[in-house]
């Protein structure tokens, strides 16, 4: 699981600090500390603010920020599909996804 700082730049992309401030309402402190990989947890109101902005689920940003974990999410641990090795995958799921790319 990537830890919060990795989880913000991957969700900002390219956008910058006074971009995302804008964006989340947010302090561009807290944007830079966040991006820079600071000590501490960010609060879990500004965690849940983040995800919402940008149209993420906010508990994938609190397992990110270690509010909670897997198990009481009660997910399974994925990395992005990107970024996933294929042995990580159920059989099922590698079917699932060569039937949506090369319809019969």
């Amino acid at each position: 699981m990537e830890d919060w700082s990795d989880y913000v730049r991957r969700i900002v992309g390219e956008l910058n600090q006074l971009e995302v401030a804008a964006k989340t309402g947010l302090a561009q402190t807290n944007i830079g500390r966040w991006l820079r990989g600071a000590p501490g947890q960010p609060k879990a109101d500004s965690v849940v603010i983040f995800a919402r902005a940008f149209d993420q689920p906010p508990v994938e940003a609190l397992m990110a920020a270690g509010y909670l974990t897997l198990a009481e999410a009660g997910v399974k641990a994925r990395l992005p599909k990107s970024r996933t090795p294929l042995r990580e995958y159920a059989m099922h799921e590698l079917l699932d996804e060569l039937s949506r790319r090369f319809p019969e």
